[in-house]
């Protein structure tokens, strides 16, 4: 359908108003009065486009902020924000490819997921949907590779909560890399609404990576990943966004 007015509790849709319950403006963000007033200002300040790659001349002072504030968000060193969440995925798993030989993914995770694997791994496994009996058995027959698992955080279909309380400790028994794809958790679990890890009490646990998104709770655009000052200066060195 065609959307003829912003997205709220409400909707105009064929000149009637209906109650709405589709979308992903979670915490009613997107049309908050003080972050629409500071839209305005600053497409007043800066116009809508910096005209250059962040790589060239493209940073500005207002992604260099909102880098900060969303470090200090999910209590990180450091952050970086690219043009979509969907991107999100693909950086960490180019950024972090020295470190791993195997994937591992749950068979109902998001489609950027396998999208972003890189084209020279080929040792790909999907693990039936949040179990991890089966990860475990996957992981015990390829225990020759060095393995990373993905997930989401939280599945966008059912509204299920991936198990991190049981795949983390999967994770670090046999050495993986986990990344948790964390675009509907953001925001919404956790008790400082910093996602699945935060939810398990996980938050700041040893290799753990989450992708995120500002589209979904935070009621804008564009995708953000948190990490160490090491991993975010890696992916600035690497990534072609």
């Amino acid at each position: 359908f065609i959307l003829k007015s912003s997205i709220g509790n409400y909707i105009s849709l064929n000149n009637k108003r209906y109650s709405y319950f589709a979308g992903n403006n979670y915490l009613g963000l997107a049309n908050h009065p003080a972050l629409k007033k500071e839209a305005i200002s600053s497409i007043e300040k800066y116009g809508i486009n910096f005209s250059a790659s962040r790589g060239t001349t493209g940073t500005s002072e207002l992604h260099l902020e909102l880098e900060k504030l969303l470090s200090e968000f999910k209590n990180k060193h450091d952050s970086i924000i690219f043009a979509t969440g969907y991107m999100g995925n693909r950086i960490l798993l180019h950024t972090l490819r020295d470190q791993y030989s195997a994937v591992f993914i749950d068979e109902s995770a998001h489609p950027s997921i396998p999208d972003g694997i890189p084209s020279d791994i080929s040792n790909v496994y999907f693990y039936d949907h949040c179990n991890t009996e089966h990860l475990i058995t996957l992981l015990k027959k390829n225990n020759k590779q060095r393995p990373l698992i993905i997930t989401d955080g939280v599945f966008a279909l059912t509204g299920e909560i991936a198990p991190l309380d049981k795949i983390y400790p999967v994770a670090k028994k046999y050495s993986a890399i986990l990344i948790v794809d964390d675009a509907h958790a953001t925001g919404i679990l956790g008790k400082n609404g910093r996602g699945t890890p935060e939810h398990f009490q996980l938050d700041g646990a040893e290799n753990i990576y989450q992708s995120e998104t500002m589209s979904k709770a935070l009621g804008a655009y564009g995708g953000f990943i948190s990490a160490t000052k090491k991993i975010i200066k890696k992916i600035r060195k690497k990534s072609s966004f």
